[in-house]
């Protein structure tokens, strides 16, 4: 139930340094505008250190990766801008996943108000705080198994002066193991920590049941100066004080708030449904046991989703569990373990069905927390809001973006025309041997084919009706030659199997019918024809849609006057190195901190080309 900071999986030092370095960005930093709504520093900040940007960890690039992640963004936004001006309506995923989201933050919100605000440090535990921080304490700590036998070992404890003096003294099997601990202020848990801090030099020993340790009877061994303190600053000191209290009493706070808030209340699952779902997960799982191992456990994570969703989307709409205020839906369940993980053992029913029930209890514990938090009119707080657009703004603008780019097509006559004028390169790989019937004009050509269609053999008809004298003889066979000195012929021959006959096949001579009679390519290592022409199409699929895209792009910053100030951007601190960044979330669960920045800025140089300079 803990709530922290965001959690770097790359470079855990990263966070405060990026705390630090934003308390410098005024809110009127502004790197660009979009009409007249500004984009400020801190946002593309955000964006550009707290998830993986290409290039960013050379630091010898930071001007154009900066530049370039500013162009991202704004993309980001005009693109979203676009696709409400349209209307285009969300799909039901995209609305379930917006419902989640908004679910989750709520519950965040939530946790900050009823449990970060309600746990600042008090100026008596500061001040407490303070004094346990300058010191460092070593614990004789005696662990025992039971309450009994502690009081038993804490009365002898207290009447002898050595350990070896208790362990004559001791009954048998009353001590378990004996240790020496050291103990800093914030190093264990409260319990054993306040306990430390009791004791006092020749005083009595005390007992108490620790979390960590079980039952355990402590005296103090020595006490000095803590040397990780004494190398701090005072205000440094202060820090980590308010900060290691502010942690434990968001703790504490946290539980009592959790289960105050649920006392009383109890729900049912559908268990059958339940059932279903663990036994999909199975299925699922015996499908690619590589992706579901992880760590040595089995897990359920949020990869998982989109194909449990799938599986149960006869059911997707059937309540999971009803609350006082309305049903909690399968789909609606499946959508919330994005941000949660289920770890099983093994690949079996029972142990799957006892971690996924805990799991499960959680989800529906954190749906009536955001139903809570929705009462209390949380949805319209700024950070809610604040998190939402932005999330909302990178859902639309990357569903136009897809639906700009999968518009664009290539077809058979974009890549033949492709290889044609790239022949000198491509058909120097290839020869081929055609049987060809060069014509005139197309009512010559027409007649051919009709010949042909007709069962007339292809080379008596090229003896007696083709153009090209030098291959009449033969029936109108070439012999091979390479496609790239007569590309017209030789690519539009390879478009089919050997036999095929294609045309008629302009060119300067006149109109050509072609018949593949055989290929071979020059080299071992030439890829197939087919391997050819799909990698053409990859590449011109590629190319059209970044054009279509840049196009797009420059038409809508046009609409908006997109301006950029690129003075102010470059006063913006980033770091060297890249990060992905994890969110924890208040009363459980994780989420990716911000939105991954959409990699489009081939577009500005064109946008800035047309665009004339203001003064």
């Amino acid at each position: 139930m803990k709530r922290t900071k965001t959690i770097l999986l790359f470079v855990l030092c990263s966070v405060g340094l990026l705390s630090a370095q934003n308390a410098s960005l005024q809110r009127d930093d502004t790197v660009a505008v979009i009409g007249s709504v500004p984009v400020r520093a801190i946002e593309l900040r955000q964006r550009l250190e707290l998830m993986p940007w290409p290039g960013k960890e050379r630091a010898s690039r930071n001007d154009s990766i900066r530049i370039r992640a500013l162009h991202g963004l704004i993309a980001e936004r005009l693109l979203s801008y676009e696709a409400a001006r349209l209307g285009l309506v969300e799909d039901e995923v995209t609305q379930r996943m917006k419902r989640g989201l908004e679910n989750l933050l709520l519950r965040d919100e939530l946790y900050r108000r009823e449990v970060t605000e309600k746990s600042r440090p008090t100026k008596a535990q500061i001040l407490a705080g303070l004094e346990r921080i300058a010191r460092q304490l070593e614990v004789l700590t005696i662990a025992v198994p039971d309450e009994r036998r502690a009081d038993v070992v804490a009365s002898s404890l207290g009447r002898v002066r050595t350990l070896d003096s208790l362990l004559q003294v001791a009954p048998a099997g009353s001590i378990v193991s004996v240790d020496t601990i050291t103990v800093n202020f914030g190093g264990l848990e409260p319990q054993f920590e306040d306990a430390a801090y009791s004791l006092k030099r020749g005083g009595p020993p005390v007992k108490l049941n620790s979390r960590a340790l079980g039952w355990v009877v402590i005296r103090l061994a020595g006490s000095g100066t803590n040397p990780a303190s004494a190398r701090m600053t005072l205000t440094d000191r202060r820090h980590r004080v308010e900060s290691v209290i502010q942690s434990r009493n968001e703790a504490l706070r946290a539980e009592e708030f959790y289960y105050g808030f649920l006392s009383g209340k109890t729900v049912e699952a559908d268990s059958a449904l339940f059932s279903r779902l663990a036994w999909e997960i199975l299925a699922l799982w015996e499908e690619d046991t590589t992706v579901a191992m992880h760590n040595n456990a089995y897990v359920v994570g949020s990869g998982m989703v989109d194909g449990l969703a799938t599986r149960m989307a006869d059911v997707a709409e059937r309540p999971y569990v009803r609350l006082d205020d309305g049903p909690f839906a399968v789909a609606d369940v499946l959508e919330m373990l994005r941000y949660r993980s289920v770890r099983s053992p093994l690949r079996a029913f029972d142990p799957l069905a006892n971690a996924l029930n805990e799991t499960l209890k959680e989800v529906v514990a954190g749906e009536m927390l955001a139903r809570e938090a929705r009462r209390q009119k949380l949805q319209y707080a700024p950070r809610v809001e604040h998190d939402m657009q932005m999330w909302s703004s990178y859902w639309a603008g990357r569903a136009l973006f897809y639906a700009i780019r999968d518009s664009v097509t290539v077809t058979d006559s974009d890549v033949d025309e492709f290889l044609r004028e790239h022949a000198s390169v491509f058909g120097a790989m290839y020869e081929v041997n055609v049987q060809e019937i060069l014509v005139s004009d197309v009512a010559a050509a027409e007649s051919v084919l009709d010949e042909l269609k007709a069962g007339a053999p292809f080379a008596e008809v090229a003896r007696a009706r083709t153009l090209r004298d030098e291959w009449r003889a033969r029936g109108g066979e070439s012999g091979f030659f390479v496609v790239s000195e007569r590309p017209e012929l030789g690519f539009r021959a390879l478009q089919g199997g050997v036999g095929t006959i294609q045309g008629p096949i302009r060119s300067a001579e006149g109109l050509s019918i072609v018949r593949l009679l055989a290929v071979r390519t020059k080299g071992e290592r030439v890829a197939s024809i087919d391997t050819l022409k799909a990698n053409v199409r990859s590449r011109l699929l590629a190319e059209k849609r970044q054009q279509r895209v840049n196009e797009y792009l420059v038409e809508q910053a046009k609409r908006y006057q997109v301006r950029f100030f690129y003075d102010t951007l470059q006063q913006i601190p980033i770091t060297d190195f890249n990060m992905f960044t994890r969110r924890n979330i208040g009363f459980g669960g994780t989420m990716i901190a911000v939105p991954m920045l959409l990699q489009q800025w081939e577009w500005v140089n064109e946008y800035e080309n047309q665009t004339p300079a203001l003064p």
